[in-house]
């Protein structure tokens, strides 16, 4: 069961999470307990900036909506306003939606979850073992990120991305993350397969099958996933970001649909919210199967249902999914027992957690649920040096524990980040319910290494001692520099050094990739908007590079070839 501390009953509640008032703008629109009312007012006036964007707040308790507001702008050049009507991009909260649809198919007894894809795509012969629909429901198919691929192959994220384009590369995907149903790993991957399984059984696409057999029969009639870049929105917000002293747009240009690209309103989310409460698509034993948690081939349980997850927000056991895309940020959760739910969009980027706890204590008070987060301890001064020192994970940049001011610090890539310790003996920075980190140690009690544990994705990732190791110099780079191909993504990078720095170009480069050596062989590159990145170089029994892998992310192990005849030349040019 999703929850297995809660009854039946509450797990169908539980399941309400999934919709959400998403809502929107300006003040005025506020109903119901008006000194309730008044205390998020003021909550959300923190956030209020004159001529700045903002967002939506919707709440729902006991069956209706009791708070409505819209505040900041929604379209900087027009100068309007948000609003519960305004139209927003949720991100990843549109994937409880695709799930939904799935759900309904598998009820209808049109699809399998149990069943390899590849019935329901045949065109998919890359694949060379079996990946179910409900290990694509669960992000534990193994399959890897779309984004992280596109960004590698040279796509930019502010360009039109079309779903055939996405299929294209999973269709020429050459490797695996891992055996499916052996981990979880969140893959926006899996939910553009998810659309195309239900445009395959149904004959209809996502939007048109949702909008027929949820949103209309809900009167959700401003909702819809949105697959054609070029069509206009009215009373749509757009999204954006600070650049030192002027507000700037952040581009979407999403022709895409299934992980992403809903478009909805708080009015809208709210009858969602009681479809779970009250049926009317789907009936109670369906609410129950989506929010139910998956489990791995090992029988653990994950975080991870159909397009939902469980957090605690404001101390309550809370069914939630957020998204984020471009500058826009998604929050939507249900509270069981309670018949409390919550929406909040924002088309600027803040800390919403730390809002909607505040929210939630408001509405249901500060709630007695466990949420497992350990509490901050003083900072042990002998563990600080025991720990301090340098750590490897193959697929991971080279992780750093530094003693400075009294406390331990982390840095990854550039930047130092202070940590605290908490009760259970872990450590970590920013919230512990993000990601913590746990010591190991040997048999004689030495430092070993220390675990990453993601708690969204219930993720381990070990990290080794390791001894601190000088970077290569330059001249002892001559021999990796030269083009290097990705077959399954059809393009090719020149490692070349330039001004005494090494970088990777490619045809579609507008920036060069920054490579920073960390040890021979091994590589960290600045690919932000695939993640974590690094390139460990490969070579044959003589010592001669033959090529190079990349783990970036969500994607792991993609190979590289070497193209012998401009190894040549790169060298020739050292």
């Amino acid at each position: 069961m999703w929850l297995t501390s809660l009854a039946v009953r509450r797990t169908v509640c539980l399941a309400a999470l999934v919709g959400f008032a998403a809502l929107a703008p300006v003040r005025a629109d506020s109903v119901g307990d008006d000194a309730r009312a008044r205390q998020v007012d003021a909550l959300l006036k923190e956030y209020e900036r004159p001529g700045s964007p903002g967002g939506v707040l919707g709440i729902y308790h006991h069956g209706k909506m009791v708070y409505s507001r819209g505040f900041g702008q929604a379209d900087l050049e027009q100068g309007r306003a948000n609003t519960p009507q305004t139209k927003f991009h949720v991100a990843s909260v549109s994937k409880q939606f695709t799930a939904f649809a799935i759900a309904l198919l598998a009820s209808q007894g049109k699809i399998d979850l149990d069943a390899d894809i590849r019935k329901y795509l045949p065109r998919l012969t890359n694949l060379d073992r079996k990946v179910t629909v409900r290990q694509l429901v669960l992000h534990t198919s193994g399959l890897r990120d779309q984004w992280a691929l596109m960004v590698l192959g040279g796509h930019s994220m502010a360009g039109v991305i079309d779903q055939q384009q996405i299929l294209n590369v999973v269709e020429r995907q050459a490797g695996w993350n891992f055996e499916p149903g052996s981990e979880q790993l969140y893959s926006n991957t899996n939910y553009t397969l998810l659309a195309e399984i239900v445009k395959a059984v149904s004959g209809r696409t996502l939007r048109q099958y949702t909008t027929e057999n949820i949103f209309q029969p809900l009167g959700m009639t401003s909702t819809f996933f949105y697959d054609d870049v070029t069509e206009l929105v009215p009373n749509r917000a757009n999204s954006y970001e600070r650049n030192g002293d002027r507000w700037t747009r952040v581009l979407l240009n999403y022709n895409n649909v299934g992980a992403t690209s809903l478009l909805t309103t708080a009015e809208d989310m709210v009858k969602w919210v009681g479809n779970f409460a009250q049926p009317k698509v789907g009936d109670a034993a369906l609410i129950e199967q989506v929010s139910t948690l998956g489990k791995l081939n090992d029988g653990s349980v994950t975080n991870y249902a159909f397009g939902l997850r469980r957090f605690v927000v404001g101390g309550h056991e809370t069914v939630t999914h957020s998204g984020k895309d471009a500058g826009f940020l998604s929050y939507v959760g249900y509270v069981p027992g309670q018949d409390f739910g919550f929406f909040l969009g924002t088309n600027l980027s803040f800390n919403l957690r730390s809002l909607l706890d505040r929210i939630t204590e408001v509405y249901i008070g500060n709630g007695p649920a466990d949420d497992g987060w350990p509490t901050a301890v003083a900072t042990p001064a002998t563990l600080v040096a025991e720990l301090s020192g340098s750590y490897r994970n193959d697929r991971l940049p080279l992780l750093e524990l530094v003693s400075k001011d009294g406390r331990l610090n982390i840095r990854t890539g550039g930047e130092l980040l202070p940590t605290e310790f908490w009760s259970d003996g872990t450590f970590g920075y920013g919230p512990h319910y993000r990601e913590h980190y746990r010591i190991l140690r040997d048999a004689g009690g030495k430092v070993a290494g220390i675990e990453r544990v993601s708690i969204r994705d219930v993720t381990r990732l070990s990290y080794q001692r390791a001894k601190p190791v000088a970077a290569p110099k330059p001249e002892s780079l001559r021999d990796v520099l030269g083009d290097y191909r990705i077959p399954e993504l059809d393009v090719t990078y020149t490692l070349a050094l330039e001004e005494g720095q090494l970088v990777l170009k490619s045809l579609w480069t507008t920036q060069p990739i920054v490579v920073t050596p960390r040890e021979k062989d091994r590589f960290e590159l600045s690919l932000p908007e695939a993640g974590e990145s690094v390139m460990l170089i490969e070579r044959n029994a003589a010592g001669r590079v033959t090529g190079a892998r990349i783990h970036a992310g969500r994607i792991r192990n993609v190979a590289m070839e070497r193209q012998a005849k401009a190894e040549l030349r790169a060298q020739a040019s050292f």
